[in-house]
């Protein structure tokens, strides 16, 4: 249970960090086991920007690229649930038939 919990919030970290990152990107995060926090993310993501303003302290040429203030990031992050296969293959179809390739980048860069 623990090494599960710890690969979630490794996910969620680099989820809410690309999100916060690309200021137009979306997520969806597809929770198999209804354990999705939304508490947990918002403790992630007041990490990350704590992270960010010492960035921006110690660093004069990270200021732009920090300062930015994007929109909500939690706003930009879908909650699927998906309690079995099909469930989660209806998700992936549905995401893959709904992409805009001309606006997605690879990987979380």
């Amino acid at each position: 249970m623990v090494k599960h919990v710890g690969i979630q919030n490794l996910a969620l970290n680099l989820v809410l960090h690309h999100l916060g990152k690309h200021v137009e990107s979306t997520a969806t995060w597809i929770d198999t086991t209804g354990g999705f926090s939304p508490e947990n993310a918002c403790q992630l993501l007041e990490c990350i920007e704590v992270i960010h303003w010492l960035m921006v302290q110690m660093c004069p040429y990270c200021h732009y690229y920090y300062s930015q203030k994007p929109p909500s990031v939690l706003a930009r992050l879908q909650i699927s649930l998906a309690f079995d296969i099909d469930a989660a293959q209806a998700i992936a179809d549905h995401l893959i038939q709904n992409i805009d390739v001309r606006t997605t980048t690879y990987p979380f860069t």
